[in-house]
């Protein structure tokens, strides 16, 4: 195994330095059983004359790696050297001690097992294949073997040695998906986090565009109409009266734009339909809302969060004709449903926009994970598309209604 070498492998290289630390502890372990197995336990004597120098070399190689392991977080040597010395010392004890007969064959199964903590799959299946060779040598080349002819033990504890290597491949793979998943994970959500930066400045430049473009030119048209009202322009005021209305209008849009306060001030329904007509307004489409009473004052912060952003992604990116909101509640948990009869689009072209700084449909799927939910999407090109969340209720980082601390 090569040791991690990217940035991004870095929890890889936590749980390899973790595993060699506790393989050396475990060694260390094994060998007062081996002792007391060996002088308490009847075994063939034929062919055993080297035992206890064995041993020693096996005590000072284990305390060699075990110091090492934790003085400089993990082991000196290279792994394969590692598991090689591990395997010849096994072997050689093994032999020393009965061959076959030798309660120490038991250590042969704990050797893929620790290479599926350290080793990707390959590695670990090359690891065990040899472990069940170098068994099958020392058990058929001993003496003990020969004299008593029982090439049934050997042959049972050899498929004993070759289903645990199996099962050790098999544990790598899983334990490797896993630290992949990890490693995905911990990239997604450091990629999330600096569009959320980006986007948040993005969206405070757009709002700063729209009261410069419009509103603070309205308010400047409004003041030249009032120098014209005074100088003697009949038709003044009425033109700066309109010019204010919109202005007031403008800054009305911005604030809800920063605040979404809709809710501190209607109920749920009412909420979710101004904020569905503002974007169908925006984006051209119809809208129909369909919110069911018990599926009220559950989630409904969170719930208000994701139509906006679905809703604007929507606007933005479906050019739909129709789109539909509906919430629902179905045993313990609350449905959210977003549906658009728009262009669709494909999990790549997805991810392509995830990787563009288009965080609508990640942020929203990593609230509702938050929740313990469900965040699925269905769509095909020029199909339209198809959002469902499902949140638990009383699930997930609540503060009061279903809200996340500092929502």
């Amino acid at each position: 195994m090569v040791l991690p070498r990217s940035t991004d492998s870095e929890l890889e290289l936590r749980d390899y330095r973790l595993a060699a630390r506790g393989l050396a502890v475990l060694r260390l372990l094994l060998l007062p059983i081996i002792f007391v197995g060996d002088r308490l336990i009847a075994h063939p004597t034929v062919g055993t004359h080297y035992f206890d120098l064995v041993f020693v070399v096996a005590c000072t190689y284990s305390v060699i790696v075990f110091v090492e392991c934790w003085r400089s977080g993990g082991p000196v040597l290279p792994p394969a050297l590692v598991l090689a010395c591990d395997l010849v010392l096994v072997a050689a004890l093994t032999y020393e001690s009965g061959g076959a007969f030798s309660q120490l064959h038991a250590a042969f199964l704990a050797l893929p097992l620790g290479a599926a903590l350290r080793l990707a799959p390959r590695r670990t299946a090359a690891v065990a294949s040899a472990t069940g060779l170098v068994y099958l040598v020392v058990a058929v080349v001993h003496p003990a073997t020969h004299g008593t002819k029982r090439a049934d033990v050997t042959f049972a504890q050899g498929l004993y040695v070759l289903w645990v290597g199996a099962a050790a491949v098999l544990l790598s793979s899983l334990l490797s998906r896993r630290r992949q998943r990890i490693v995905d994970l911990a990239a997604a959500r450091g990629r999330l986090v600096a569009q959320s930066l980006d986007a948040e400045e993005h969206a405070r430049k757009r709002v700063s565009d729209e009261l410069h473009d419009h509103a603070i030119q309205n308010v400047l048209t409004a003041r030249q109409d009032l120098a014209d009202a005074v100088a003697g322009d009949s038709d003044a005021l009425p033109r700066a009266e309109h010019a204010l209305r919109l202005a007031l209008e403008q800054l009305r849009s911005s604030v809800r734009e920063l605040h979404p306060y809709l809710l501190d001030h209607l109920d749920l329904p009412s909420a979710v339909q101004s904020i569905a007509e503002q974007h169908a307004g925006r984006g051209g489409y119809r809208v129909s809302v369909d919110i069911e009473q018990t599926a009220v004052g559950i989630h409904d912060r969170l719930i208000v969060a994701l139509i906006r952003e679905l809703l604007t992604n929507a606007t933005k990116h479906a050019d739909a004709a129709s789109v539909d909101v509906r919430l629902v509640r179905r045993d313990h948990a609350v449905i959210l449903e977003v549906a658009d009869d728009g262009r669709g689009f494909t999990r790549e072209r997805e991810l392509a926009a995830l990787r563009h700084g288009h965080i609508g449909l990640a942020s929203s799927r990593e609230r509702v994970e938050a929740h313990a939910g469900a965040f699925e999407v269905s769509a095909r090109p020029g199909k339209g598309s198809l959002v469902r969340c499902t949140v638990p209720i009383g699930a997930g980082p609540t503060a009061t209604n279903g809200t996340p601390p500092g929502w």
